[in-house]
């Protein structure tokens, strides 16, 4: 095609300026012949837009406008995300993350003071159970701005997985609790069949209240601040594989392991890592829902302790190794019993390794 440089150099070939062209008015008849009107081949780039229609005419004029409103808007919608995530891990850092669970915690034992000194009856287990629940107030009530300002999340809670439909929230829970109850009973049935427990069925109504505290508080507690903060975190600052892994370490470190002999301590180090694991591979099977790792986690919390507040008893026989670490009442995930069925669960939900925590 001729372009505009063509024109101007004085090309003397014929038919440049003297003939009507198609490209020249819509439907090519509408031009007189020797006009030298405006030409979508004499605009810059003329030589990849002969398909286009003349844009002085109104015809080619709406194409034009109508064609590039189409792109700006695909443009735009093929960029948001990609926008936000910058936007994102411009604003979180690391220090951020180091601090921001470690200075709430402070502030809710700082609180915790003068109710202390109010009730001086209290034990010290029960004072810093006041210090951990206005902890997690204050998690509940920073963790908005957090998301919005670290994260920048205009969704908060349903970038945590928890703002879903109650239908969906549901059956995410209930299946997180089914799967912690086939894992005590493998760990009940194996102990049972080798004689080191047998099922007694008493439970007050006492220690059924407790287990539904540990059930619905710990899982609670625990999931938002791990696998519903945490995690999200972690995923933005080093990716979906290493964040897995990372989270897992972190909630097994913070454990009262050290309290045991070093040999059950570390078998109870492995089993919290393996939890950590299992918790994060539930929620991206959940699609991002946090529903199904509160449900395992608060059922295996709160199953355990109601099968040995009086549904089961344990023979003071059976082998840490086997059973788990910890005596008299042994904690399953720190034996050979608790690692083969977490493991199994990491098998199972191996695929997810490198899924996204967050809802889609």
């Amino acid at each position: 095609m001729t372009g505009a440089g063509d024109r101007d150099s004085g090309d003397p070939s014929p038919g440049a300026t003297d003939s009507p062209r198609a490209t020249d008015s819509p439907g090519g008849t509408d031009s007189p012949a020797g006009t030298d009107s405006p030409r979508a081949t004499d605009s810059p780039g003329a030589s990849d837009s002969a398909r286009f229609q003349d844009s002085s005419s109104p015809r080619g004029r709406a194409h034009d406008k109508a064609r590039g409103a189409a792109s700006e808007i695909a443009r735009d919608t093929a960029s948001a995300r990609p926008r936000a995530g910058l936007v994102a891990a411009a604003r979180l850092h690391w220090w951020g993350t180091l601090l921001y669970v470690p200075l709430l915690y402070g502030a809710g034992w700082l609180l915790s003071r003068p109710i202390g000194l109010l009730l001086p009856q209290l034990r010290p287990d029960q004072h810093d159970l006041i210090g951990a629940v206005l902890a997690l107030a204050l998690l509940l009530l920073t963790l908005p701005w957090r998301l919005r300002q670290a994260w920048g999340s205009s969704t908060p809670w349903r970038s945590l997985g928890l703002a879903v439909a109650p239908a969906q929230g549901l059956r995410a829970f209930l299946g997180g609790l089914l799967t912690a109850a086939g894992l005590l009973a493998g760990v009940c049935l194996v102990l049972s069949l080798s004689g080191l427990a047998h099922w007694q069925g008493e439970l007050g109504l006492a220690a059924l209240l407790n287990a539904l505290a540990l059930l619905f508080g710990v899982g609670f507690a625990e999931e938002l601040l791990f696998r519903g903060w945490l995690l999200g975190e972690l995923e933005r600052l080093l990716g979906a594989r290493r964040a897995l892994g990372l989270q897992a370490a972190l909630f097994a470190l913070v454990h009262p392991w050290m309290r045991l002999p070093l040999d059950q301590g570390l078998a109870l180090l492995i089993g919290l890592v393996l939890l950590g694991l299992a918790l994060g591979l539930q929620r991206r099977a959940d699609g991002g829902l946090l529903w199904g790792a509160i449900g395992l986690h608060g059922g295996l919390v709160g199953g355990w302790f109601a099968l040995t507040a009086g549904l089961l008893q344990m023979s003071v026989a059976a082998p840490s190794w086997l059973a788990g670490a910890g005596s008299p009442t042994p904690n399953p995930i720190g034996g050979l019993l608790g690692w083969l069925g977490l493991g199994s669960l990491l098998w199972l939900r191996r695929s997810y390794g490198a899924a996204p925590s967050e809802p889609s």
